[in-house]
């Protein structure tokens, strides 16, 4: 989403008829009126460090606004007055690019301002919400790459509280201290406000009881400085040992020993790559000097654990214990929120609004790869079906991963495993993984649409589909968003463009690859499976390149990783 001008500012004040409701707006009779105050350009603690905003922060809560450019629109619609006569708004002007002297300057004028309006009210008996919002970006937070905005939200009649600050949330993002834009528009609904048809996105705004997010606010600008040159890094790193590792593979008649198993041990390095920059999300600060070597650690930590079970066991077996440790990972991540994935290297944060809560579309290939490794070492074809459907479940319900394209990947994934691994031929498998998506898919959309909690994205999404014609209509709007995407990054386009070649590879193997393929045909099967459900990974996301992305990775990985042992007689303990 493009934004208009440079940082987001946005004081938010709701006046309720009773001061009692600050712990959830109640709805009304449309009556009560909101005035709406602009302030452009100034960061989060810019607006927090001014003490009528710290006020008015104490009597409700203070919060970080994402999507400010849907408050921005949905306010200059009501400003315009086509968006319901109960909304006005007053721009306060933009914050001085310049001296910090300036700057306080004009955020004190603002909160003496809006401090005033608000005793007036109060003064006069009336009732109805005021809003404050900044719609822009200082060239200061563009340096920063700072997304967020400001929201401070207080009954009116407050303009006398003491007392610490508390901070706001809502079901949209399930962050204490983060609500979006759309948010707004109905939180005012509920306060009795006329807003217009605009409202039809977006949860009632709810105060908690803890401090603003400083702390998130710090964290989430190291992330941003961080993102590009580590992602940078990253991706350089998996690209020369993808390389490396075809290039030995190649030529490994005439390649020593000792390079065959660096250069194996190099291309599976990629997995525990990816736990590491989700895992880096936990780090207490995010700097260089923290980064770097829990990267570099974490990294040659689950890649020289192989090289013992190996000795033991053979490849492949390291390779299950590999994914194994990799879903553990996981799945104490979605026990716990998916905590890691607020700031993590490995994608975006969840604050700046594609997904603010559950499994990021990112994971998506991390978990497909990890859980074909772990089922072609069980012994069971139904075994491994099962783990890939309970994946699946656990991507898809609302208390754990809320990710339809997860799961309708991991369906996918399983019934690709059952027909493959049973050396059926190719109709009956896609018809076996069709069957499993589709059965899969209506338990995880019952589970959001009919039991109790929260609405989740997949909620809004079954409910806004208006059947299946509707349905296709959004699968066909995601597919353009994805595109758009990687129009937007052109590095995007290289898991994209590998998954068919790969897959050619795969199904027309050369010699390193058919001996391996030979010997185990479970492992031909794994692999094609991780393939084929990146395909469907694609189809079933807006974000097609990143949920596939590491479906590429640990397929292409995996398969360097068996074969280049293969040639040093590894396969086996």
């Amino acid at each position: 989403m493009k934004r208009v001008g440079a940082a987001v500012a946005s004081l938010v004040v709701f006046v309720f008829p009773l001061l009692g409701a600050t712990q959830g707006a109640r709805a009304t009779a449309p009556s009560a009126q909101a005035s709406v105050f602009l302030i452009h350009g100034a960061s989060f603690e810019e607006m927090m460090s001014v003490p009528e905003f710290r006020k008015l922060a104490a009597a409700g809560g203070a919060a970080l606004l994402s999507h400010d450019a849907v408050a921005g629109r949905y306010l200059a619609s009501a400003a315009g007055g086509s968006s319901g006569a109960g909304i006005t708004v007053v721009d306060l002007g933009t914050a001085p690019v310049g001296p910090e002297a300036a700057r306080a300057a004009f955020l004190d004028r603002a909160g003496r301002q809006v401090y005033a309006t608000l005793a007036q009210v109060a003064s006069g008996g009336q009732t109805g919400q005021a809003l404050v919002v900044a719609v822009g970006r200082s060239p200061g937070m563009l340096a920063e790459r700072d997304e967020l905005g400001t929201l401070i939200y207080a009954p009116a009649g407050a303009t006398g509280a003491t007392g610490p600050m508390d901070t706001l949330t809502s079901d949209s993002t399930r962050r204490a201290g983060v609500v979006v834009g759309e948010d707004l528009l109905p939180t005012l609904a509920s306060a009795g406000v006329s807003v217009g048809a605009a409202a039809d996105s977006g949860s009632v705004i709810k105060i908690v009881d803890a401090p603003p997010p400083l702390g998130l606010h710090r964290r989430y600008l190291e992330h941003r400085r961080l993102t590009v040159p580590i992602g940078a890094a990253a991706g350089i790193y998996v690209t020369l040992v993808g390389l490396l590792g075809v290039v030995v593979l190649v030529g490994r008649a005439k390649a020593p020993g000792w390079l065959r198993s660096l250069s194996a041990y190099l291309a599976i390095s990629v997995v525990s790559l990816a736990v590491a920059l989700l895992e880096v999300g936990r780090l207490p600060t995010l700097s260089y000097g923290a980064v770097v070597p829990f990267l570099a650690g974490v990294t040659a930590a689950g890649t020289l654990a192989l090289v013992p079970l190996v000795r033991r066991r053979g490849a492949l077996e390291a390779l299950f214990w590999l994914g194994l440790g990799v879903l553990v990972v996981l799945a104490v991540e979605a026990a716990t929120g998916w905590p890691a994935a607020i700031t993590p290297l490995l994608g975006g944060s969840q604050l700046d609004g594609g997904r603010f809560f559950g499994m990021p579309n990112v994971e998506i290939g991390l978990v497909l790869g990890a859980a074909l490794f772990v089922a072609r070492g069980l012994r069971s074809r139904v075994a491994g079906t099962v783990l890939l459907i309970a994946c699946g479940l656990v991507a898809g319900l609302p208390w754990t991963g809320s990710n339809l394209g997860a799961s309708v990947t991991l369906f996918a994934a399983a019934g690709f495993w059952w027909g493959l691994r049973g050396g059926r031929g190719w109709l009956w498998t896609a018809g076996t993984a069709a069957g499993t998506v589709i059965v899969g898919l209506a338990l995880v959309l019952a589970a959001h649409r009919f039991l109790p909690g929260a609405p989740t994205h997949i909620t809004r999404f079954t409910e806004a589909s208006g059947g299946l014609g509707g349905m296709a209509g959004k699968v066909v709007d995601r597919l353009a968003v994805g595109l758009r995407l990687i129009g937007a990054d052109p590095f995007a386009i290289i898991p994209v463009l590998g998954v068919p070649v790969l897959l050619f590879a795969v199904m027309s193997p050369a010699a390193p690859v058919r001996v391996t393929f030979d010997a185990h045909p479970e492992w031909r099967a794994a692999v094609l499976s991780i393939l084929l459900a990146s395909v469907v990974a694609y189809l079933a996301n807006d974000s097609g390149a990143a949920a596939l992305g590491l479906g590429f990775g640990t397929a292409l990985g995996g398969l360097l990783y068996v074969s280049l042992l293969a040639s040093r007689g590894m396969m086996e303990p």
